[in-house]
């Protein structure tokens, strides 16, 4: 087998004696079969992380979603009765919630219950 040696950007790939094709860094060899199995490693890996990251963005963006639209539900109701446009016991219902709870959940979340009349 002859050695023919390329130059790729300071890297000179060679055959060893078995035929295989290796890469001379310095004066370290590496078989470029290696180097292949390396970089094939990486770019499966590289895919597998897309996917679980799509996975993952519909398993829990659709659980932070309905986060959402729960927290801004009860945020739209603590407003209404903090505004008396809702008694307290309707907004519970709404919520729910009961009517403890719904006052306690209220005033944790940093609404003012209206006073009574």
């Amino acid at each position: 087998m002859s050695k023919k040696k390329v130059l790729l950007r300071g890297v000179f790939i060679n055959r060893d004696t078995n035929g295989e094709g290796v890469l001379k860094v310095g004066t370290t060899l590496i078989r470029v079969s290696t180097v292949m199995g390396i970089l094939y490693a990486m770019e499966y890996a590289k895919e597998y992380a897309k996917e679980y990251a799509k996975e993952y963005a519909k398993e829990y963006g659709e659980e932070q979603k309905q986060e959402g639209i729960q927290t801004g539900r009860r945020t739209e109701i603590y407003l209404s009765v903090q505004d008396g446009d809702y008694s307290v016991q309707r907004g519970a219902e709404k919520a729910g919630l009961s009517l403890e709870e719904f006052k306690k959940s209220m005033s944790e979340a940093g609404y003012k219950l209206p006073e009574p009349v």
